[in-house]
């Protein structure tokens, strides 16, 4: 099992001290169980390749997982980008492929297109990463066409980057399977989960290969569950309601079948499980469903979803600063299994 802290995205005046905050928060995943650091790409985030240039130089070891949406950027200078981050700090850096999920954010960089759309941009991203491993490629698709394509730095071929594949429809499912060396999905309810799972490996034993399962879930941790279950409430309780009308309209704008699941959790109910929790889609967009317990619990609910296939965790956390009270209670039970 590997463990992955989602750096913060607040956005602010004040870039320094978001810069200051992404590295204290790397150096402080490295030193209590982390293996790694999402570096997420959103309109209020920084540039992920470029602090995660800035993390790889303060950190020893920390591996760095960087966010790029196939809408914003080029495979081939992506492919390019990587392998010199990699020559900079060490091969510890993988790529983390996302689609896109919102026209609100979509249209601040070009114009939006169709969900279909945008997975045959991402099939043809990830296949072309795929083939630039191998040498000088040439490829004509919709939405890219490269010839005689050749990257330097080349790639270190002892310790290749994974390539993560993000989403939860079918066909973020088949271009993972296809291409990708990582799926991930935002977590849900139990039988969702492993059913995704078991999808996804049967279509990659399809094309001959074999691919690992992630997973992105939110946690709300306590020395007891009532501890637990109070933070989350008032997590909801205290959020302004300006921002419960912004994530509403937020969600109501996406088409992505992951934070479409999410948006509908709670419906009527927002217990999903008697440890998972959907009160976050009330209050935040981009996070997953939470859960929430004493940490005992979180770590049963977490070991559950590693039976199920999640190899690999991306660990959310809206309530403020909680590297230190994750990683020693309840990552370090989960690597001590």
């Amino acid at each position: 099992m590997k463990f992955c802290w989602a750096l913060p995205v607040v956005r602010t005046h004040e870039t320094q001290r978001l810069i200051e905050a992404y590295i204290d928060h790397s150096l402080r995943a490295e030193g209590n169980h982390f293996d790694a650091v999402l570096v997420s790409l959103t309109p209020d985030s920084l540039d992920p390749f470029v602090i995660a240039t800035k993390i790889g130089m303060d950190c020893k070891n920390i591996e760095l997982l960087i966010a790029q949406n196939t809408n914003h950027i080029l495979p081939t200078y992506t492919a390019k980008a990587l392998n010199t981050l990699n020559a900079i700090v060490g091969p510890r850096a993988s790529l983390n492929i996302v689609t896109g999920s919102s026209k609100i954010t979509l249209s601040k960089d070009q114009k939006p297109i169709r969900h279909a759309e945008r997975y045959v941009r991402t099939r043809e991203f990830t296949e072309i990463l795929q083939q630039l491993r191998q040498g000088t490629t040439t490829y004509d698709g919709d939405f890219f066409s490269i010839i005689s394509s050749d990257i330097y730095p080349a790639e270190d071929s002892c310790q290749p980057a994974s390539y993560f594949v993000a989403g939860s429809s079918q066909e973020a499912q088949e271009v993972a399977a296809k291409y990708g060396d990582v799926y991930i999905m935002y977590a849900s309810d139990f039988s969702t989960v492993e059913r995704t799972f078991e999808n996804v490996r049967a279509l990659a034993k399809q094309h001959g290969r074999d691919i690992q399962c992630a997973l992105l879930i939110d946690v709300i941790a306590r020395k007891t569950s009532e501890e637990a279950w109070q933070v989350a409430e008032q997590l909801v309780a205290n959020t302004p309601e300006q921002i419960k009308r912004l994530t509403k309209v937020f969600l109501k704008s996406v088409d992505s079948v992951g934070l479409g699941r999410y948006r509908d959790f709670g419906a009527n109910d927002l217990m999903i499980d008697e440890t998972l929790w959907a009160g976050l889609n009330k209050i935040n967009p981009s996070n997953s469903i939470s859960s929430v317990g004493s940490y005992a619990e979180v770590t049963s609910t977490l070991k559950r979803f590693h039976n199920m296939g999640a190899n690999y965790f991306i660990l959310t956390c809206i309530n403020g600063d909680e590297i230190e009270n994750i990683g020693q209670n309840v990552i370090a039970r989960l690597k001590s299994f």
